[in-house]
């Protein structure tokens, strides 16, 4: 019984202290945001490119004791 209520009132601190630590800021209080380049053209599409770890490469180099 002890134990439940050591957890309980330990896991309500812990929320306690999350909620509290929320605060809401002013979205106009930050640094001020570089210009947007202006492009006349269209948006380029960037594909996403897919490359291999470097795993292969550092399991060739071990060397057998």
């Amino acid at each position: 019984m002890q134990r439940t209520r050591f957890t309980t009132s330990l896991l309500v601190g812990v929320a306690v202290a999350a909620v509290s630590g929320c605060v809401s800021v002013d979205p106009q209080t930050g640094p001020p945001r570089p210009p947007r380049a202006e492009s006349g053209g269209p948006a380029q599409d960037v594909i996403p490119q897919i490359v291999q770890p470097p795993g292969r490469e550092a399991l060739e180099t071990i060397v057998e004791p």
